[in-house]
């Protein structure tokens, strides 16, 4: 298998992405096929590649398509901070599962052909996140996005909040984590922390180049089912959810409720975020959707307590609105019937 043009194209976009995060100098890893047919724009990005990283050690000191191939030691001491993998799979799916040893070294690694499948919001998550490295790294990199705010955090009174359900040396499960925005105020206070999204790319591309430090607690679900698959019965103190239940109706938002009532302790909470058709709720569609979904609905669906309650009933649970946010949305705190 050789890249297409199309390949190409996207092989160019993430060395662009390298240079623009400050991840630079870069190198390839995976001295093969797919290396070699990225020839022509290897050729046009004099000085940004180091070389090209690959663990036979009989290549070492060789060169491969046009580059100087290195173990991944001497790329370390090249001060390598930016990797592409190079190779389709299956060769491809034998060099991802050494990634850990490439961001212990502190490089970002991404790989080419693309691995993953992109859901609608991972280039703005990718985009937020990769902005906010190359801030921290001196660069001015434009964030071309109307939203995410390119440093949105969450309010501290719900950074608070979630503190305190969540015991220290707890087990947290967070629905839906984005680029790890509220998952980098709460991990440090886990025993272990399940992250479950339906996008691959979200967990593996942004969210584990972002916690790697702590991946030993960091458990990561990718799961489009809504049954919060791969984690374990009854063992989550808190599982929460911010900005994902607003978007769906109220079927599918029952079907994560009944994963909830299964992977909760005895003791534990969830903590979800609805939006509401209330007067708040019709002057933010007027003010944010109206003019764009002529004739059809937008992104947002709306849930009111007194569906969530039958819900939680039907599932074994109690709810309750537990606080205010920002215009139509509100939180509801879940917990086993007699618990809460």
């Amino acid at each position: 298998m050789t890249p297409t043009a199309e390949d190409i194209r996207h092989f160019e976009s993430l060395l662009q992405r390298l240079v623009e995060m400050g991840a630079a100098p870069a190198a390839l890893y995976g001295a093969g096929r797919w290396a070699r047919g990225l020839a022509p724009a290897l050729r046009a990005a004099p000085g940004l590649l180091a070389g090209i990283i690959d663990d036979d050690a009989r290549k070492h000191g060789g060169r491969w398509a046009g580059l100087e191939v290195l173990s991944l030691d001497e790329a370390v001491r090249r001060g390598v901070k930016g990797v592409i993998i190079t190779a389709a799979a299956p060769a491809q799916d034998a060099l991802w599962e050494r990634r850990h040893a490439l961001r212990d070294a502190g490089m970002y690694v991404l790989t080419s052909p693309a691995r993953f499948r992109s859901e609608p919001w991972d280039d703005a998550l990718v985009e937020q996140y990769e902005c906010s490295v190359a801030r921290e790294r001196g660069l001015p990199r434009l964030y071309t996005l109307s939203y995410p705010a390119p440093d949105y955090d969450i309010p501290a009174p719900l950074v608070e909040r979630l503190a305190a359900m969540l015991p220290e040396g707890g087990t947290a499960c967070e629905i839906g984590a984005g680029s790890g925005v509220a998952t980098r105020h709460l991990l440090g206070r886990a025993a272990a922390y399940h992250c479950v999204d339906r996008s691959a790319r979200g967990l593996y591309e942004l969210l584990e180049h972002r916690f790697h430090a702590s991946r030993a607690k960091l458990r990561l679900h990718v799961d489009p089912s809504a049954r919060l698959s791969g984690v374990p019965d009854g063992a989550v103190d808190l599982v929460f959810s911010l900005g994902v239940m607003v978007h769906l109706k109220s079927d599918l938002v029952h079907q994560f409720l009944e994963a909830i009532a299964r992977v909760l302790k005895p003791s534990g909470r969830a903590l979800l975020e609805f939006a509401q058709w209330n007067d708040a709720g019709i002057a933010h569609w007027r003010r944010h959707h109206a003019a764009a979904h002529v004739g059809e609905h937008s992104i947002i669906y709306y849930n009111h307590i007194e569906g969530l309650t039958a819900s939680a009933r039907a599932c074994g649970l109690s709810a309750r609105v537990v606080g205010p946010g920002d215009g139509p949305f509100f939180l509801a705190e879940f917990a086993r019937a007699r618990s809460l």
